[in-house]
């Protein structure tokens, strides 16, 4: 991972945040906020490890213009 870490939470949606946590994302959803989920009032979290990412990204196709 390129650049400082940040310490502060990420916001993606109002209702998914991460924090950076040495190679891994920690991810919080909050279900109440998404309007999709009825999982009544219970914060998710989750980590994605860092290498995951970049080997799910490796595979990806690249998108190009034809």
């Amino acid at each position: 991972m390129t650049g400082k870490q940040s310490t502060k939470a990420q916001q993606v949606s109002p209702a998914v945040w991460y924090y950076e946590n040495a190679r891994h994302l920690e991810f919080y959803i909050h279900p109440g906020d998404t309007g999709v989920w009825k999982m009544g009032d219970e914060t998710l979290r989750f980590d994605v490890p860092l290498d995951m990412l970049e080997a799910s990204i490796a595979r990806a196709p690249r998108k190009g213009t034809k």
